[in-house]
């Protein structure tokens, strides 16, 4: 069931947040990209979203294989990673500077 919704839903989310966000900022030039600081923090959050996305990828691999070396609450812990970014990227949008 994992790897279906890692698959199939989070993957090409990634994926069309990544183009979507790219064809925004720099073909329609919806903001001073070169400039924006409110620009280059939420991109920030955005890559740490992705590289919290392949660790997931690879905690899920290593859950099949059956080789799991972190304990449940450091799971439980990165669980909240996700949240927080999104907190942070949904804030940035809302409070974006006019």
């Amino acid at each position: 069931m994992e790897r279906k919704l890692f698959r199939y839903i989070m993957k090409p989310s990634m994926i069309a947040t990544w183009i979507t966000g790219f064809w925004l900022a720099f073909v329609i030039d919806v903001v001073d990209w070169r400039n924006d600081v409110w620009f280059w923090l939420k991109v920030a959050l955005v890559v740490a979203l992705t590289i919290q996305h392949q660790f997931l990828g690879r905690w899920m691999e290593s859950f099949a294989r059956d080789e799991n070396r972190h304990s449940g609450k450091f799971y439980r812990v990165a669980n909240e990673v996700p949240t927080l970014l999104f907190i942070g990227i949904v804030t940035l949008i809302i409070l974006r500077p006019f």
